[in-house]
């Protein structure tokens, strides 16, 4: 069952539906549906995931010290890796192999190598 709404939007985002429903061959209601499903998923799983986090730490569960600083590592390795592997992907796509085998080398848990030495394990030629 479906029922019908009316929704207001600026004369560029209608511009914007009319070309997508023409290039798609989809109806502007189906992608405008299809949007309004795809915002409602994502934030009520974001609204479910902040609900649950304030659950534990209400009950005292917190990352440690080393535990927080150790996902920093980890996160500003990835972000250096991926602007790294990016440019090397962009340089040559034969060598996009050698970018997954570097983010491979990354295990959650465990301490972020450096990223000299994670180019240096899989052999990423420059």
């Amino acid at each position: 069952m479906s029922t019908t709404m009316t929704i207001r939007l600026d004369d560029e985002l209608k511009e914007q539906l009319d070309r997508l429903a023409a290039a798609t061959q989809r109806s502007k209601s189906f992608l405008a549906s299809e949007a309004i499903r795809e915002f409602i998923e994502l934030n009520e799983w974001q609204v479910r995931e902040i609900q649950q986090a304030l659950k534990e730490a209400d009950a005292g569960e917190f990352a440690s010290d080393g535990e927080a600083k150790q996902t920093c590592q980890v996160v500003a390795t990835c972000a250096n890796v991926s602007s790294v592997c990016g440019a090397i992907d962009r340089q040559c796509p034969a060598r996009a192999a050698g970018s997954d085998l570097v983010l491979d080398r990354i295990r959650p848990g465990e301490q972020a190598p450096e990223l000299p030495a994670l180019l240096q394990q899989v052999s990423v030629p420059f």
